[in-house]
C-alpha cells in the first residue's frame, strides 16, 4: 500500500496533506476498489478554497451509520443510529483523506467488488459553513443539465461528464445556465446540505463519467487518484517533490538540521579517530561521506552484521524515522506510551521508532506506508515536528561513553535534593562528586535500574550505542538516553555519570564523551561537549535536566 506524505506549500495550510490509499474504505462501509489509475490527469479540484476533506457522510461524525457511542449496537431508527455525534466533528475536517467511492449502496456500479456501490467522492469544504464555499468546473466545458440537487458538465472533447451534487440551487441558477460554455476553475454554485428537500450532510458529491471506448455508454470511474493530483497540482506541489531521495542525502538532511558536526565523525576532538567506523563498502569520494561516517558513530544508523551502507538507494519511511529518532534522541521504551500506541504495524523492525516518534508528535496517526521511499516534503515535516519536540519542554539528552578496555561500564544517575533530604552535591574543580555515598543514601537518587520505580522507566539504553560491542574487547561503547517524560516526577535533576560495574575485572578508569540538549540547549557543565576521564568508583557532575 502507497501513502504520500506531502508538506503543503500554501500558506492556508499548516498541517501536511496526506491521504489514504485508494479502495482504503472505513471498515464496515463496504469493499473499495484498489485503483491509482488517474482518470482525469488535468482537472481542477471541484472546491475553490483549500483545505477540503474527501472522506465519508454516513460512517463518520454525524452521519446516518457513526455509533457516537462507538457501540455497533446502539440504538437506531429507520436503519440509523439515533446519536451519530456531530457533522461539525474535527476528524471530518482533518487529514488524512479516504476513498468512499464503492461505498455500500443499492445502484449498480461494476467498478466496484460487489457490483453495486457509491458512484463518487464525498468531499467536505474547508469547515462546516453551509452556502459558504464554491464548487468550481473540473474542465472546459457545457452545461449539460441542471437538476434539483446536480450538476453535470461535459468537456469540449464530449469524452467526460462531471456530475456534482449537493450544491445550492439558487446558487447554481445565479452562476450558469443548460448550454452555456464554462471555463476551468470558474464558479457553478456554492456547497451545501441540499438534497431534492431532505438536507443532507454537508458536502459535494463528485463524479467522474468516461465514454467507453465503443461508445456505447459511459463508465462511472473512480476519481479518488484523481482528485489528489488535481489537489496537488492546487497547493504547488511539484511532482518531483514526490520522488524517492538517497540514503546518503537523508543523513545529510538530519545532521544539518540538528547541527551535527561531520568533524572527526562527530566527534569533539581528535580523542576517538584512532578507532572511528568507516562503512565497509565506501570511501571518501561517496557523496556525503562525512555524513555517512558520523552517523556510523554517533549510533545514528542501525549498523548492519557487515558494516556497509547502500548510500544510493531510496531511503524508505522507516528508515527515516529511525534516524530521527535515534539522532535527537527519543527513547524508545516510556511508560507515557502505554496508553498512546501507534496504531499500525505494531509487529514490523520500526515499531518501536515509529510508536515513539508518534508519540513525539513526528507522525500523526494515519496509517502511512514506512517501507515506500521517503520524499523531500515528508522528510522535511518530520524534520520540522522534530525540531519543534527537540526545542521543546520533553526532549532528550544522550551521553556516549566509549573506551578502549574490556569491560568498563558507565551509568547515568538523576538526583533531585527535593527527595534527597535537602543534600546539596558536593564536588571539586574538576566536577568530580565527593559526597556520592551520601547522594546515594538520601532517597533523591533515579538511576537505570529503577525502571519500575515511580521514577521513570529504562533510563540507560546500552543497545543504542554505536555498534553495539559493549563489553567485548577492544572496545567498548554505550549510548545513555533519558527524556524528561521519563521522570514522571516534575523537578530539575542534577546529571551524575558514574564508572561502577565489573568489580571483579574492571580497568582503572574509562573515557567518556558526554552531549546532551534539553529544549535546544547544551546542558553539559560549562556549556561545551567534553571528554572526561573518569577512574573507577568515581561519580562526576554533568549538567542538569529540567522536567517541570
Amino acid at each position: 500500500m502507497f501513502v504520500l506524505f506531502l508538506i503543503v506549500q500554501t500558506p492556508m495550510l499548516t498541517r501536511a496533506f496526506t491521504y489514504l490509499p485508494p479502495g482504503d474504505l472505513i471498515a464496515g462501509s463496504g469493499g473499495g476498489r484498489v485503483d491509482f489509475e488517474v482518470y482525469a490527469p488535468d482537472i481542477r479540484f471541484p472546491i475553490e478554497e483549500t483545505p477540503a476533506y474527501p472522506n465519508s457522510q454516513v460512517h463518520r461524525p454525524g452521519g446516518c451509520r457513526y455509533p457516537a457511542s462507538g457501540d455497533p449496537n446502539a440504538p437506531q431508527k429507520d436503519g440509523c443510529y439515533t446519536d451519530s455525534g456531530s457533522q461539525n466533528d474535527p476528524s471530518n475536517f482533518s487529514y488524512p483523506w479516504q476513498d468512499n467511492y464503492c461505498e455500500k449502496r443499492t445502484r449498480v456500479n461494476l467498478f466496484c467488488p460487489s457490483g453495486t456501490g457509491h458512484h463518487g467522492q464525498d468531499i467536505r469544504p474547508a469547515t462546516y459553513k453551509n452556502d459558504y464555499y464554491y464548487a468550481v468546473a473540473a474542465e472546459d466545458g457545457i452545461v449539460e443539465y441542471i437538476g434539483s440537487f446536480s450538476v453535470k458538465i461535459q468537456t469540449t472533447d464530449k469524452k467526460t461528464i462531471y456530475q456534482y451534487l449537493h450544491m445550492n440551487s439558487n446558487s447554481v441558477a445565479a452562476l450558469i445556465k443548460v448550454g452555456q460554455t464554462v471555463t476551468k476553475g470558474q464558479r457553478i454554485g456554492l456547497v451545501s446540505t441540499n438534497y431534492n428537500g431532505t438536507p443532507t450532510t454537508l458536502h459535494l458529491h463528485f463524479e467522474i463519467h468516461k465514454k467507453k471506448t465503443d461508445n456505447t455508454g459511459w463508465d462511472i470511474v473512480p476519481p479518488y487518484m484523481s482528485l489528489v493530483k488535481s489537489y496537488q497540482k492546487l497547493l504547488g506541489i511539484s511532482e518531483s517533490s514526490n520522488t524517492g531521495i538517497k540514503k546518503s542525502y537523508a543523513l545529510k538532511l538530519i545532521l544539518d538540521k540538528f547541527n551535527i558536526s561531520t568533524v572527526n565523525a562527530g566527534f569533539n576532538n581528535f580523542w576517538f579517530q584512532w578507532n572511528i567506523v568507516r562503512p565497509t563498502n565506501i570511501d571518501s569520494s561517496t557523496e556525503y561521506y562525512d555524513y555517512i561516517v558520523t552517523a556510523f558513530n554517533r549510533g545514528i544508523i542501525r549498523v548492519p552484521p557487515d558494516n556497509t551502507f547502500d548510500a544510493t538507494a531510496n531511503e524508505s519511511v522507516a528508515d527515516f524515522i529511525t534516524r530521527v529518532v535515534r539522532t535527537i534522541p527519543i527513547p524508545l521504551e516510556n511508560s507515557t506510551y502505554n496508553n498512546n500506541r501507534y496504531p499500525y504495524d505494531s509487529g514490523k523492525w520500526y515499531y518501536p521508532y515509529i510508536n515513539a516518534a508518534y508519540n513525539a508528535g513526528l507522525i500523526d496517526s494515519q496509517y502511512l506506508s514506512f517501507e515506500g521511499d521517503l520524499n523531500i516534503n515528508m522528510a522535511n515535516d518530520i524534520l520540522n515536528r522534530a525540531d519543534n519536540y527537540f526545542r521543546g519542554p520533553n526532549s532528550g539528552i544522550s551521553i556516549y561513553a566509549r573506551w578502549n578496555t574490556q569491560y568498563v561500564d558507565m551509568d547515568l544517575y538523576l538526583y533531585t535534593p527535593y527527595d534527597g533530604n535537602g543534600i546539596e552535591i558536593k564536588h571539586d574543580q574538576n566536577w568530580v562528586i565527593e559526597n556520592m555515598d551520601a547522594l546515594r543514601n538520601s532517597g533523591g537518587i533515579v538511576y537505570w535500574n529503577l525502571h519500575s520505580s515511580a521514577w521513570g522507566a529504562n533510563l540507560d539504553y546500552d543497545s543504542w550505542g554505536g555498534n553495539g560491542r559493549q563489553p567485548w574487547a577492544d572496545i567498548g561503547e554505550e549510548r545513555v538516553t533519558v527524556d524528561s517524560l521519563m521522570v514522571k516526577r516534575p523537578g530539575k535533576y542534577s546529571i551524575i555519570f558514574c564508572y561502577y560495574d565489573w568489580p571483579s575485572v574492571n580497568p582503572a578508569e574509562g573515557i567518556v564523551e558526554w552531549w546532551g540538549f534539553n529544549r535546544g540547549n547544551n546542558i553539559n557543565v560549562g556549556g561545551q561537549n567534553f571528554f572526561r576521564t573518569i577512574k573507577e568508583g568515581e561519580c562526576v557532575y554533568s549538567g542538569y535536566l529540567n522536567t517541570w
